[in-house]
């Protein structure tokens, strides 16, 4: 159950996924050459919109706390409207409900964390991780 446990070991929330890692960040453009596969590769989409706000709304409805990976500006948008469904149905604000990782945000994306009081599980390799980054996302993208 949500928040089982005691003062040593206690269950937190659920952790989803809506894209791959690196490589694979569900992104709103296609990624650069050569992983762009001619314009038609954006990323990893490892669960539709869909069934991820179904599996989201239902978490929301039995009390858990939801952090969801996405790396892409897409899968943000994925994750925002799930979160947004959820929000509808019962608030998740104050519930430190996370989009994990984030990588990729766009400007638009902002209001829509801060409305629905979201926490942002950032990681602090995506420094050494740059030359990588330029390879798979492009210069532009992985500034």
């Amino acid at each position: 159950m949500p928040d089982e446990g005691d003062e040593w070991v206690r269950i937190g929330g659920m952790k989803l996924g809506v894209d791959g890692g690196f490589e694979g960040g569900w992104m709103r453009e296609p990624h650069d050459e050569p992983w762009g596969e001619h314009g038609t590769f954006r990323g990893v989409n490892t669960m539709k919109q869909a069934a991820h706000t179904d599996v989201v709304r239902e978490l929301n409805r039995l009390g858990w706390r939801v952090a969801t990976h996405a790396v892409g500006d897409a899968a943000i948008d994925e994750v925002l409207a799930a979160h947004e469904a959820a929000n509808a149905d019962r608030s998740i604000a104050g519930k430190r409900w996370t989009i994990e990782h984030g990588f990729i945000p766009q400007a638009d994306q902002f209001p829509r964390m801060k409305a629905l009081d979201l926490v942002i599980s950032a990681q602090d390799h995506l420094y050494l991780a740059g030359p990588s980054l330029v390879s798979y996302w492009g210069a532009k993208r992985a500034a």
